[in-house]
Order: C-alpha cells, then structure tokens, then sequence
C-alpha cells in the first residue's frame, strides 16, 4: 500500500525540522502529479493543500482553521513531530458524501485528528484534459470558463463550463462534444476547487482586475510550456 505524508509547518514555527535521510526518502517526481494540489475532505472539515502557493489550509465547519507552509511530500519510515499539521494520504478508494475519491486521508494538528478522502485537485491534469477542454470551448465560445475536467468511468470526459448562470456539463468522447445543462446530481470529487479562464488566442490581459492578480495556467509538454489561462479564485473578489 503506497502512504503519502505531506508535511506542514505553521509560520509559528522558527524552523521546519526536516526529516533525517533515516527518516523519509523524497518522492520521485512522477509521485502526486509531480506534487499538484490536494483537496482533502471528511464530514465537517475540507482541506486545501497547494504547492504554486505553497500553503496548506484546513477549515472545519465550527470555525476553527488551521494553516501551514505546504513542504516536499515524503516517503515517511518514522515519526516526524516537527510540524502542526501532518496529512497522510493512502492509495485506498473512498468516499464521501455520496462521492468517490481515489485516496483516503489522515490530518493531524493540535488537538484533532480528522479522517475522510481525497483527490488530487482537477487542474493537476491541466495538460492531459486541454484538448477536451478547447473542444467544448469550440462548440460554444462564450462559455471559457472551467470549475472542472476530467474523466469519467465510461471513459469520456466532462467538462464543466460556465459563463455567469449559464452552466453546462460537456461531454468530449472521440474528438466529440455534447452539451447539456449542468446536472447537479452528477458530483465529482474537486469540483469547483480550481476555476480556469481558458485565454483567448492573443488575449494577455490578467483577469483578476483591482481584486487580485490571477495567477497563469500552463500546459507542459516534453520540450514546452504554453500559458493556457488563468487560474481563478473560487470565492471571486
């Protein structure tokens, strides 16, 4: 069974205390989606992990939060108490609230300890689900707007668009796409964490106005890196 440790240290702390070499081996880089973020979620909490921002945020339905410095995912052998927060996550299927995940998931701090399942965040496929996405995009220009991509167990792909209240589920199988309204009762695991404004060709202008400064979404290949966009805040302004 492979075990994920994601590590990290509150800004309380002086130091982070990094694991010895006895201790944890790092990850190779195909391991997480080469480190994508993480959303962790169980029957009254939701945690956020994301490395371009380098945070880690949990948030219980009481109120209480709790976040860190996101640190290098490890193979952990030992206990490694340097930290207030420590996310284990386990290749095991889960589910929760009626949807699946392909990760169970383990969270620590002070004085919890929380237990529920977990995904890598939708956009950690960006470069794999572009094409799908470019096709919806084709079939109705307006709506360039992405709260989700990704496959689905009959194999095709559901692309999630939206422009204002217009909200569609787009469906890409064989290079072809199908548009319907969205469909509430179809729930996937990360919706609407990430929400990626697909650019238009040409277009460089950052959408986050006076409010925030969008961070850009790339597609990578062997030899490339292609600005596709901009990664939008989920909460808006």
């Amino acid at each position: 069974m492979l075990i994920i440790t994601l590590i990290a240290c509150t800004a309380m702390l002086a130091s982070c205390g990094a694991p010895t070499t006895q201790e944890a081996n790092a990850l190779p880089d195909d391991e997480l989606g080469a480190y994508g973020a993480v959303v962790a979620v169980g029957e009254n909490w939701q945690l956020l992990g994301d490395p371009a921002s380098n945070a880690l945020s949990v948030y219980m339905d009481d109120g209480t939060e709790a976040s860190g410095t996101w640190v290098r995912p490890y193979y952990v052998q030992g206990r490694i108490s340097a930290s207030d927060i420590q996310v284990i996550l386990e290749n095991v299927r889960c589910e929760q609230d009626n949807i699946p995940y392909p990760m169970s998931a383990t969270v620590t701090f002070p004085g919890h300890t929380l237990r529920g399942c977990a995904a890598m965040r939708w956009d950690s496929e960006l470069s794999t689900l572009i094409e799908e996405i470019d096709v919806c995009i084709a079939a109705k220009p307006s709506l360039r707007t992405i709260t989700y991509a990704g496959e689905l167990p009959d194999g095709s792909v559901l692309v999630r668009v939206r422009d204002g209240d217009d909200m569609q589920d787009c469906r890409v199988e064989g290079g072809r796409a199908t548009q319907a309204p969205r469909g509430e009762s179809l729930a996937v695991a990360t919706d609407n964490t990430a929400v990626l404004l697909r650019a238009r060709p040409g277009e460089t202008e950052n959408p986050g106005g006076e409010c925030y400064e969008a961070p850009e979404a790339s597609v990578h290949g062997q030899y490339t890196s292609e600005m596709v966009g901009w990664m939008l805040d989920p909460l808006g302004c």
